[in-house]
């Protein structure tokens, strides 16, 4: 599906998204592709989903809140099994560092 960034953000400021909003975005961006100006914006579903949240945050301002869920990715899986032979293997959550995805 492809939206234009411009209308999407329009179409958010008419439903009420707005400097100091309270904001729970929870939505798939795997099939989104952004357009400015008639072009693709560079990066795919991801380049799309980086747009996407930029757009909100900058639409609910430092006063407003953001709330999305996300899912991290991790190599091994595996590890997150309560095993006790994986006690090594501990995955340490950085919300900071640790990457994610849809």
């Amino acid at each position: 599906m492809s939206v234009d960034r411009r209308e999407l953000q329009d179409h958010l400021r008419q439903i009420g998204v707005s400097e100091g909003a309270l904001v729970m975005a929870h939505t798939s961006v795997s099939g989104l592709q952004f357009t400015e100006n008639d072009k693709p914006v560079a990066g795919g579903f991801l380049g799309a989903a980086n747009c996407l949240v930029k757009d909100l945050l900058e639409l609910v301002g430092p006063a407003g809140t953001l709330v999305m869920p996300t899912h991290p990715q991790y190599q091994d899986e595996d590890a997150l099994l309560p095993d006790a032979r994986r006690r090594d293997q501990v995955i340490n959550y950085d919300p900071q560092r640790t990457p994610c995805g849809a």
